[in-house]
């Protein structure tokens, strides 16, 4: 099944169920250009569509702005938050007065609400633009969080994070305001004065211990203290991101319209692995990562010192190892061989996750484009 003629034919305004129906019949926007009005009709097809694919008159949503709010909305209305339920993409301010297919004069309703938000009520809209508006930006807010509840929910007891960006951790710590002293470990890293008062880890050479780390952050007696409090910390600061988990989601058309500098992205993927200077063994072990496949390159490096463990930092993370990195997103950019290259700066690098469920087909939801 073809996901571009899906969204073509959702974007003149076909139901997501005669969508399905008509492409497993072998039809696609060509074969139906090519029908009659009259056989059109006998498809059961609406006479906007009709009348939009007879003439174009009205130009399709653009692609990107269908993946994008679809993504944004996770395919639901926004007003009762209803999954189950068949979707359309209603025009706040409708077209013909518009003439407007930006994201902002979309929305994504069920045909209950949608009926709704078309529907005369004495002097006014059952649904008024201003609600359709609220309704919108209270909706995506909520979801924003989503990709990270279902990353932290492929965690199991012997996963773990191999490494994690100390510095930009706690950056993220301050700014969200992290819980901390109800972490098991934090009384006895305070009192190796490891952390002070506000859970924010002093410089290696103030703790109080009797041997400094030599490999990596937490190579040390009490090292597994810290290791436990890091982790703890990541998860709580992880499970506020507006994550974007590209998993089952790596086409250029999906990065492209969802994927910005700035954005904060995950996928559980092959990443190969390799020091940059094999021979260093002091705070700054600089090593690459990087990914590639599907005409899509996904690269960073990180400083090994920063590993949570032996393990992590001689195995976990070396040669080619299923992970999942957090990145934020610095460039998106084609190189000479027409690949889409994502580069980002890594916060944290998880290992051992439960394999990745598929999501829903965006080819098989059920969407609808008024």
């Amino acid at each position: 099944m073809s996901i571009s003629t899906f969204n073509a034919l959702i974007a003149r305004g076909v139901d997501s169920n005669k969508a399905n129906q008509l492409l497993s019949i072998g039809h696609n926007l060509t074969t139906l250009k090519q029908l009659s009005v009259e056989d059109l009709r006998k498809l059961n097809l609406r006479d906007t569509f009709i009348e939009t694919i007879q003439k174009e008159n009205r130009p399709p949503i653009p692609p990107e702005t269908v993946i994008t709010l679809l993504y944004k909305s996770k395919r639901t209305c926004c007003i009762c938050r209803d999954n189950s339920r068949s979707i359309i993409i209603h025009h706040i301010e409708e077209w013909h007065i518009s003439k407007d297919h930006s994201e902002n004069n979309l929305v994504v309703l069920c045909l209950q609400h949608h009926d709704e938000a078309h529907t005369q009520k004495d002097l006014s809209q059952n649904l008024s633009k201003s609600q359709l508006l609220a309704f919108k930006e209270k909706w995506i807010s909520y979801v924003q969080t989503d990709d990270a509840k279902v990353v932290l929910g492929l965690m199991q007891y012997y996963s773990r994070w191999d490494y994690i960006n100390i510095k930009r951790v706690f950056e993220l710590f301050i700014n969200q305001r992290i819980m901390y002293n109800d972490i098991e470990s934090y009384l006895t890293l305070l009192n190796l004065n490891i952390l002070d008062q506000r859970g924010i880890p002093h410089p290696i050479q103030e703790w109080k211990i009797p041997e400094k780390p030599e490999w990596h952050l937490c190579d040390f007696g009490s090292g597994i203290y810290y290791m436990h409090y890091l982790k703890t910390i990541i998860e709580r600061i992880v499970e506020k991101l507006p994550l974007i988990d590209l998993t089952n989601n790596l086409s250029i058309s999906f990065i492209k319209s969802i994927v910005n500098p700035g954005s904060i992205i995950t996928a559980q993927l092959g990443f190969y692995f390799s020091d940059i200077d094999k021979f260093e063994r002091s705070q700054q072990q600089l090593r690459k990562a990087h990914y590639k496949g599907n005409s899509i390159k996904i690269e960073f490096v990180f400083n090994a010192w920063e590993c949570t463990s032996s393990s992590g930092r001689f195995d976990a993370l070396s040669g080619h190892k299923v992970a999942v990195p957090i990145l934020f997103v610095r460039s998106v950019l084609e190189d000479e061989e027409n690949n889409l290259v994502i580069s980002g700066s890594c916060l944290a690098i998880g290992t051992w996750f439960e394999n990745h469920r598929q999501k829903d087909d965006i080819a098989i939801s059920n969407e609808n484009i008024d």
